[in-house]
């Protein structure tokens, strides 16, 4: 009896560790129903929160994509122009640095007051330094 539930909770374990490290399917369903509310006031910034944890789990192929889709879906958030942003740091991130420096211009001619400028601007600093 008690092997039964040892193995119930090792076979429940494994599908929360591998729902957990799914990213991209738990991202997906959660940006769905986002998108599915997105009249509502606080969608732009729960979008922007899921497209972070892709990012920091470098699956910069889904992150982009929901970052293009906040920026459109959401032009004038607040949280689109930090899409945009974000969106040059991914390619920054990437080493692509001469499209990463385009989109950082792009991004300080657009929302230089914005919070995110003073990032953008040392990021591009850097980005134009000689090796």
């Amino acid at each position: 009896m008690k092997l039964k539930y040892i193995i119930l909770i090792a076979l429940f374990i494994s599908t929360v560790f591998y729902v957990l490290t799914s990213s991209t399917s738990i991202s997906n369903y959660i940006a769905a129903q986002v998108n599915k509310r997105g009249d509502r006031p606080w969608a732009p910034k729960a979008h922007y929160y899921i497209a972070m944890y892709p990012y920091h789990m470098n699956e910069t192929g889904q992150a982009m994509a929901l970052y293009e889709a906040l920026a459109k879906n959401y032009p004038d958030s607040e949280y689109a122009i930090g899409a945009e942003f974000m969106i040059a740091r991914i390619y920054d991130r990437q080493n692509n640095t001469g499209r990463a420096r385009e989109l950082y211009r792009e991004f300080l001619k657009k929302h230089g007051d914005s919070r995110w400028a003073d990032n953008a601007r040392q990021r591009l600093k850097f980005l134009e330094l000689p090796y």
